[in-house]
C-alpha cells in the first residue's frame, strides 16, 4: 500500500513559496519606506528594498530543509510532542542559517557598492529578533502544506470516485447491451425466418440489414450524437420496412440544433420496437410512428408516438425498457422516461435536463 503523503512535492510548493516571500519583501519594503518618511527621516531610496528583499528571500534556500523536515517528522501521533520538540530546535537551527545568509550578503553588498559597513548590531539580539520572525513563517509553511496536502487529497479522493463511477456506468452499459443485443436478435430472426416462407429475396435484403445493425450496436460508445443514434434507428427501420412494407410509416421532426446533442446508445431502437410489436397484429392497419425531438422550458424532449390501442397502465418493465431506464439513470444531467396517452395511440418521452 502506498504511504499516506503527509505534505506536497516540493516541485508543487516552492513557486507558491517564492512569490509568497516576493510579496512579502515587496509589502515589508513598503512598510519601512512609510515609517521612515513619517519619521522624517532621511534615506537612500534603495536601502529599504535591499534589506527586506534580502531578508525574506535568505529564507527561499532553507525552505528544501523545512520542507524535508515536516516530510520526515510530520505532526502526528505517536510521539507528536517529541516532534514538536525536534521541530522548533529545527526551526532554530533554519533561522540561524538565513540569518546568517542575509548578514554575509548584506556585508558583501555594502562593501561592492561603498556604502560603508553594515551595522547588524549584537548578533545574539539581532539572531533572536530574525528567529521571532522567522518561527512564524515556519509554522505557516507547515499549515499551507498541510492544506495543500488535503486539498490535493480530496481532489484525489473525487477523481477515484468518478473513475469507479464511470467504471460502474460501463460495466453496467455492457452487461445491459450483452442482455438487450440478445434480446432484439431474437426478434429480428423470427422476422426474418416468417419472411423466408414469402420471399426469399426479402429475406436476404434483411439479413444483410441485420448485419449492418449489429455492426453498428458493437461499435456504439456509451453516449452518441442524436444524429447517429437516429442513423441507428434508421437501420432497425430498414430492417422493418423490409418485412412490413408500407404498413410502416415513420416521420421524424427533429430539430436541428439538437442533432450534435449526446444521448445514450441505441436508447430509441427498444421504444420504436415496443411500439411496432404492440402494434394490432391486423394486415390491413399501417403501424404509425412518429419520432420527435424538441426543446422545452426544461431541457428537450424525444417523443415517439404511435397509433397503436396501447395503455399507459399496461406498460410493465420488459427487457427494451429496463434497457433504456437503466441507461437513462447513468447520465449526469437528470433524465427520465414515461408514457402518456396521445388521440391515436401512446407516446413515450425521454427528458432530457428537466
Amino acid at each position: 500500500m502506498k504511504p499516506e503523503q503527509h505534505v506536497p512535492p516540493l516541485r508543487k510548493t516552492f513557486p507558491y513559496v517564492a512569490i509568497y516571500l516576493c510579496l512579502g519583501g515587496l509589502i515589508s519594503t513598503f512598510t519601512v519606506t512609510l515609517d521612515y518618511l513619517a519619521g522624517g527621516r532621511s534615506f537612500p531610496w534603495y536601502l529599504p528594498p535591499l534589506w527586506e528583499f534580502s531578508g525574506f528571500l535568505s529564507v527561499l534556500p532553507i525552505y528544501p530543509l523545512s520542507h524535508l523536515a515536516f516530510q520526515k517528522w510530520p505532526l502526528t501521533k505517536p510521539n507528536l510532542a517529541s516532534k514538536i520538540f525536534w521541530h522548533i530546535l529545527l526551526s532554530l537551527f533554519f533561522s540561524t542559517l538565513a540569518t546568517t545568509l542575509f548578514i554575509s550578503f548584506r556585508v558583501w553588498l555594502y562593501k561592492v557598492l561603498s556604502f560603508g559597513d553594515y551595522q547588524y548590531g549584537i548578533l545574539i539580539y539581532r539572531y533572536l529578533f530574525e528567529y521571532s520572525k522567522f518561527i512564524t513563517f515556519y509554522w505557516f509553511c507547515y499549515a499551507f502544506l498541510r492544506l495543500y496536502q488535503l486539498t490535493l487529497d480530496k481532489k484525489a479522493l473525487q477523481e477515484r470516485e468518478t473513475a469507479l463511477r464511470e467504471a460502474h456506468n460501463r460495466a453496467q452499459i455492457q452487461a445491459l447491451k450483452s442482455q438487450i443485443n440478445p434480446h432484439f436478435l431474437f426478434n429480428t430472426l423470427n422476422t426474418i425466418s416468417a419472411t423466408m416462407y414469402e420471399d426469399l429475396d426479402k429475406a436476404d435484403q434483411m439479413i444483410s440489414l441485420l448485419s449492418d445493425l449489429l455492426r453498428r450496436s458493437l461499435d456504439l460508445q456509451p453516449a452518441v450524437s442524436l444524429a447517429e443514434e437516429l442513423e441507428t434507428l434508421n437501420a432497425y427501420l430498414a430492417i422493418m420496412k423490409a418485412r412490413m412494407g408500407d404498413r410502416l410509416q415513420v416521420q421524424f421532426d427533429v430539430d436541428a440544433h439538437l442533432t450534435t446533442t449526446e444521448v445514450p446508445s441505441f436508447i430509441l431502437q427498444p421504444l420504436v420496437e415496443n411500439a411496432i410489436q404492440h402494434h394490432p397484429a391486423l394486415a390491413h392497419e399501417t403501424v404509425q410512428i412518429a419520432i420527435q425531438a424538441q426543446p422545452d422550458l426544461k431541457g428537450w424532449t424525444l417523443s415517439i408516438c404511435d397509433n397503436g390501442r396501447g395503455k399507459v397502465e399496461e406498460m410493465g418493465e420488459g427487457l427494451g425498457l429496463m434497457y433504456v431506464r437503466e441507461r437513462m439513470a447513468t447520465l449526469k444531467e437528470p433524465a427520465r422516461l414515461d408514457f402518456s396517452q396521445n388521440p391515436d395511440g401512446l407516446t413515450a418521452h425521454l427528458h432530457f435536463g428537466s
